[in-house]
């Protein structure tokens, strides 16, 4: 279950994009790009962040903060 919707910023690393979420303690999820990334956001973390791939929109993070990767905080995306 994914507990973060909106994502305010994607960013594409090498053939993965990292979607960053703005909760408390920082959450991210790694989906890799050869799956269609706009069905995954629209079907999956919602029509925000497909809204924001659509675009090419990134919200600005004004202060970077270490996310700590833990079970907690990130978003688990499985593919068969």
């Amino acid at each position: 279950m994914v507990r973060c919707i909106y994502a305010y910023t994607v960013e594409k690393l090498y053939d993965n994009y990292i979607v960053y979420f703005p909760d408390v303690n920082g959450c991210e999820a790694i989906i890799p790009s050869k799956f269609d990334i706009l069905g995954v956001a629209s079907t999956i973390l919602g029509d925000h962040l497909s809204y924001l791939l659509k675009s090419n929109t990134q919200i600005p993070n004004p202060k970077y903060k270490p996310r700590p990767k833990t079970l907690d905080n990130i978003v688990d995306i499985t593919f068969d």
